[in-house]
């Protein structure tokens, strides 16, 4: 008995150390260890700095995101463009003067007679998500644009001295030839233009004050184009002779395509940069043109309409497509990085292979390019 006191002893003396160390007069825990101090709620992501600074905040990796990103948010974003263009159809010229029609007197100088090729307003619309893999983004885009041009050109009411000519053929009416001789041209032109982009890209630092973000997708269209040309022979017409001649065409296209391209920001301060961007696609799409010729004979006083053509031609093929963009842009952030927004002014060109299908009658088309240039001003929010 007196041994087991002796042992109980000893373990009561050796445990009592490992007792007080939870507790304090011997009933109340200690306190926790304090906590190291807890990060803030939402630390913005590397990419709200607007300049790119790289700082001790942003992971060490190779080209880092870029965004634009916000905090606390779903990183998705809306924009809308103004834009005022020019749609430029190469191939239009419908007359020309300078054709030597009297043997007596050479002509003057003369040149090709041209639709105008006024600015008109139109629109962009998109949609963009930045993704949560490795700060990649896709982004959707929608441009609309419709323009409407005319011109007229009238020599001489003078049938026999008159030195204007047409460029087109009426069938194979041989008084509008090239060669024959008219006192009125005219000519218009108008297309509908639609087009969707799709993309898929990543923007990132390459220092601390230039961005690039390349990127890859589809690009689809589809517009309505009108092509009418009108001529006027003698201003007194002859009975049974043609005097008026119309040559129409309806000129639709669709088509779909890869698109890849690379988007820059050159930061010289940190909202303000010089943007350059750049892209190519490749659309396979189908061309369907029409053409009908029209003329008009005087008889009994009034004018009959006799059509001397009336086709198609439809293919489909490959045409690439060109986009340039140079402008300025400015970033902010509001309300602690939990919105982004900018702004953007510059000047946007494209060019549309080979699009003008329009056929004369003993040839097929590809008569010129589409071109597509003017004013871009867009706003970006980011929520």
């Amino acid at each position: 008995m007196k041994k087991l006191l002796t042992c109980a002893g000893l373990l009561c003396a050796s445990i009592s150390p490992l007792l007080g160390a939870y507790n304090t007069n011997g009933s109340c825990p200690q306190p926790c260890p304090p906590k190291p101090a807890c990060p803030p709620k939402c630390p913005p992501p590397p990419s709200c700095n607007p300049a790119g600074k790289i700082n001790d905040c942003m992971p060490m990796v190779i080209l880092p995101d870029a965004g634009p990103r916000v905090c606390c948010g779903v990183d998705i974003d809306i924009n809308a463009s103004f834009i005022y263009w020019t749609a430029r159809m190469d191939g239009l010229g419908f007359a020309v003067s300078g054709y030597r029609n009297n043997d007596d007197q050479p002509p003057g100088k003369g040149d090709v007679k041209h639709v105008d090729n006024d600015f008109h307003p139109g629109f962009k619309v998109g949609l963009g998500l930045g993704l949560d893999h490795d700060g990649w983004d896709i982004a959707a885009e929608y441009t609309w644009l419709y323009t409407s041009t005319d011109s007229d050109s009238t020599i001489q009411a003078v049938f026999n001295e008159s030195t204007l000519s047409p460029m087109w053929n009426a069938g194979a009416d041989s008084l509008t030839s090239p060669g024959s001789t008219i006192t009125f041209a005219s000519g218009s032109y108008d297309i509908d233009l639609n087009v969707i982009d799709l993309e898929l890209g990543r923007n990132f630092f390459v220092s601390n004050y230039l961005k690039m973000r390349p990127h890859f997708g589809l690009k689809g269209t589809w517009y309505d184009a009108d092509y009418s040309v009108r001529y006027r022979g003698t201003d007194t017409p002859v009975t049974g002779q043609p005097n008026q001649w119309r040559i129409g065409f309806d000129h639709d296209y669709w088509g779909v395509g890869i698109r890849a391209g690379l988007d820059t920001a050159w930061h010289f301060t940190n909202n303000f940069s010089i943007v350059g961007d750049v892209a190519l696609s490749g659309m396979w799409g189908q061309f369907d043109v029409d053409r009908r010729d029209v003329a008009s004979r005087f008889n009994d006083e009034t004018f009959l309409s006799t059509v001397l053509l009336n086709t198609e031609n439809q293919f489909h093929t490959v045409k690439p497509v060109l986009e340039l963009f140079l402008g300025m842009r400015w970033d902010t952030w509001t309300c602690d990085e939990e919105f982004h927004f900018s702004l953007e002014a510059g000047w946007e060109e494209q060019v549309w292979w080979t699009q003008n299908q329009m056929f004369a009658v003993y040839e097929e088309g590809a008569h010129g390019d589409l071109v597509l240039h003017g004013l871009t001003i867009k706003a970006r929010f980011d929520f």
